[in-house]
């Protein structure tokens, strides 16, 4: 981030670059300015960058149906909303963690065939640990399914109503 200042030295607005990778793997590099704020600059990075990774996601033939596989939404959703967010490694890694578990399960079947059946079934099987660990598997596959319901390929979030098994502290 820049201050862009004017000859008096008065801080007249704000200039941002982020380094993008394209498909080929050539580097772009997207500038944005704003003369209002701070907050306005990086909105317009995040939008930014979010319309090249759309593109990018275009370009690559990321149009999903409700007959896609799971583990293929599952990376495009950590792909474009997980990868590039304002958040800690740490927390991006654990992402990772729960979607390559919740993938080991429900990877290979399609979208539209995971129901709140088959997830309470898949939740049992983590008997005895730790109610944070159910959380945090539960919370990424709502995040997942909640995108899949937003573009229309599955009817109903199937994480949404799903009770715990008995659990450690």
């Amino acid at each position: 981030m820049y201050e862009v200042k004017n000859k008096k030295g008065e801080v007249v607005g704000y200039k941002m670059s982020k380094r993008v990778y394209s498909r080929h793997g050539e580097n772009k590099v997207i500038t944005v300015y704003s003369s209002k704020s701070l907050n306005e600059c990086q909105a317009k990075l995040k939008q930014a960058i979010d319309e090249f990774e759309c593109a990018r996601r275009q370009e690559k033939g990321y149009v999903f149906s409700p007959d896609d596989l799971f583990k293929d939404f599952a990376v495009y959703w950590y792909d474009v909303y997980v990868a590039h967010a304002d958040i800690s490694d740490a927390t991006k890694k654990n992402k990772w963690y729960q979607m390559d578990k919740l993938i080991s399960e429900f990877g290979d079947k399609p979208l539209n065939k995971i129901t709140s059946d088959v997830c309470q079934m898949y939740i049992y099987q983590f008997e005895g640990y730790s109610k944070t660990f159910l959380k945090n598997i539960r919370n990424t596959a709502r995040e997942i399914f909640k995108k899949a319901l937003s573009q229309g390929l599955v009817e109903s979030n199937p994480m949404e109503d799903i009770i715990f098994p008995k659990t450690t502290t």
